[in-house]
C-alpha cells in the first residue's frame, strides 16, 4: 500500500474520487489508495492523542448507495483503541446539509477496529466526515475531508 500526502487523484469510467489537502485544526488529513482494493483517509484527532483511519472496500466510492465502511482508531504509540463508542456524521458545508442517512457504528473483527453500516454520500462535491470517539479516559473526534466528483 502506498501512503501520499493529498492531493491524490484516483480516475475511473464514471467516478473520480478525488482527495485533497486541508489542514484542520484538528490535524491535516493523508489518502491511501490502492486501486481496486479501496481507499483511506486518515486524520490526527483534535487533541492530537489519536489517528483514525477510515476505509472504503471499494475504490471509486459509490454515491447514492448505503455504504459499510471501517474505522480504526490508535494512539500516537501505534496502539489500537478498544472499547469505544463512536458515532459518524457529517455532511457538505458548502450546501449546509448533513448526510443523508444516520451510519451505525458497531465493533469489528480487528483489533481498535470498528465497523461503519449506512454511510451514505447522494451527491458529487466537497464532504467532511466527522468521527466522535469517546470511552470512560476518552473523548475526541477526527474531522476528514472527502471530495466525490462523477
Amino acid at each position: 500500500m502506498i501512503v501520499l500526502p493529498m492531493p491524490l487523484v484516483v480516475m475511473r469510467p464514471y467516478l473520480t474520487v478525488v482527495m485533497v489537502f486541508v489542514c484542520w485544526l484538528q490535524g491535516a488529513g493523508v489518502v491511501s489508495a490502492a486501486g481496486d482494493l479501496g481507499v483511506s483517509w486518515s486524520g490526527m484527532s483534535k487533541s492530537g492523542k489519536y489517528l483514525a483511519v477510515l476505509h472504503s472496500d471499494s475504490n471509486p466510492v459509490a454515491i447514492g448507495s448505503f455504504l459499510r465502511w471501517k474505522v480504526s482508531i490508535e494512539d500516537t504509540q501505534g496502539n489500537k483503541v478498544n472499547g469505544l463508542s463512536i458515532r459518524v456524521v457529517g455532511g457538505m458545508p458548502g450546501h449546509r446539509h448533513g448526510m443523508p442517512s444516520s451510519p451505525k457504528v458497531t465493533p469489528g473483527e480487528g483489533t481498535g477496529e470498528y465497523l461503519i453500516k449506512g454511510l451514505k454520500f447522494s451527491m458529487a462535491g466537497e464532504w467532511v466526515v466527522v468521527v466522535h470517539f469517546e470511552s470512560t479516559e476518552i473523548k475526541d473526534q477526527v474531522t476528514l475531508p472527502i471530495i466525490l466528483e462523477y
